[in-house]
């Protein structure tokens, strides 16, 4: 009733990536709301807070993820005590040196909300690419960081999904953009320190029912462009040591049919 003359669908996604266009007549009216429901559960709360504490018993105060080797590093991530956010930090196998790359609890303490989708470090260990969402819309935008200096370098790619993937040389980032119905349907290569305005698109699905996610093979020769629905899949891979930016079809899609695609040595 209140939306006649706006698309509600549209309105709202409008509302959630930038909450100051949401209208005083539905703010008065969403306000109004949640006070008549906290005085319906009023009489509840003790139970609501008591179920939260149970709940929250359950979980580690304190936690570690398992360290992963890659080249000379170890990369894991912590939960301080009674902290809801990671910092990521990597361990030198030369000398047990530990490095904090992202700290998630000192970000999260400038905005309302935080959430951090992904990160990835480059493959000469100099930079990190990370995405965040930080008003619950599920839009992640992309930072690329200097390690050692951090220094964010070039813009803030907005708009993406959680999939990063680097390339070998380690001046380009491969990423996901959601369109306007949130739907991830374009691949893009980012080269570091530069705006995102002059990212290439590599691929763009354009059926409406597929979604794109991206991943590394094994042997961190082949970035892989899986495009599916629900009951049908497709991959296209990239030869990253060829600096390809054509994505090659390796099975055309079949209705109904489902496939995964890895590379070993030299097959699929």
């Amino acid at each position: 009733m209140l939306f006649r003359s706006v698309s509600q669908s549209r309105y709202w996604k409008e509302v959630i990536l930038d909450p100051k266009k949401l209208s005083a007549e539905v703010k008065k009216y969403l306000d109004e709301e949640n006070l008549y429901k906290e005085n319906q559960l009023e009489d509840i709360k003790n139970i609501e807070n008591k179920l939260f504490q149970e709940l929250k018993s359950k979980i580690k105060n304190e936690d570690n993820s398992v360290p992963k080797k890659d080249g000379s590093y170890f990369y894991a991530y912590k939960y301080n005590k009674d902290s809801e956010y990671p910092i990521y930090y990597r361990k030198s196998i030369k000398n047990n040196y530990e490095e904090i790359i992202l700290d998630c609890e000192k970000k999260s303490k400038l905005h309302s909300y935080f959430n951090v989708g992904s990160i990835s470090h480059s493959h000469d260990h100099k930079y990190i690419a990370y995405n965040i969402d930080t008003n619950g819309s599920e839009y992640f935008s992309i930072y690329i960081e200097n390690i050692e200096t951090k220094e964010i370098l070039g813009s803030e790619i907005k708009n993406t999904t959680g999939n990063i993937i680097w390339s070998l040389d380690n001046n380009y980032i491969f990423y996901v953009r959601l369109d306007q119905n949130h739907r991830p349907t374009k691949v893009f290569r980012h080269k570091i320190g530069t705006h995102d305005v002059n990212d290439l698109l590599i691929y763009e699905e354009k059926d409406p029912s597929f979604f794109c996610s991206l991943s590394l093979s094994k042997t961190k020769k082949y970035l892989f462009i899986r495009t599916a629905d629900h009951e049908t899949s497709e991959y296209l891979f990239i030869n990253l040591k060829l600096n390809e930016t054509i994505p090659t079809l390796f099975k055309k899609r079949e209705k109904k049919i489902e496939y995964d695609l890895e590379h070993h040595e030299n097959f699929f």
